[in-house]
């Protein structure tokens, strides 16, 4: 004779929403997360731009370029420094022409604007 017993498992259900699972254990998860990449995130870009800025100064090219650019700006444009006062920023090559115009012209006196030799 055949042994025609089956075992039957049963769970009954314990009350537990699948969707509340998930929900309660993604935010558990996610919050860390987010956590993380808002508080790590800025700290991390910050030492990376810290070492780039190092390493274009320690080379010199990017940040002597610039400087040298700005440097340039600055000599060669006019600009407001303050209109109140009547304070204007023109370029060098202007500014040594009217000292020169200016010598030349107070007390008779010669100047060259040549450099001797």
């Amino acid at each position: 004779m055949e042994d025609t017993h089956e075992l039957h498992i049963a769970a009954e259900p314990e009350g537990l929403e699948v969707g509340r699972i998930i929900r309660q254990g993604g935010g558990m998860v996610l919050v860390p997360i987010l956590l993380a990449v808002v508080l790590i995130f800025p700290i991390a870009n910050k030492s990376i731009h810290t070492l780039s800025l190092r390493a274009t100064t320690e080379s010199g090219s990017p940040v002597k370029s610039n400087a040298d650019a700005m440097a340039l700006t600055k000599l060669n444009n006019y600009r407001v420094v303050d209109r109140a006062a009547g304070q204007y920023q023109i370029p060098i090559d202007r500014a040594m022409e009217l000292m020169v115009n200016r010598e030349q012209s107070r007390d008779g006196r010669v100047v060259s604007s040549v450099m001797p030799r």
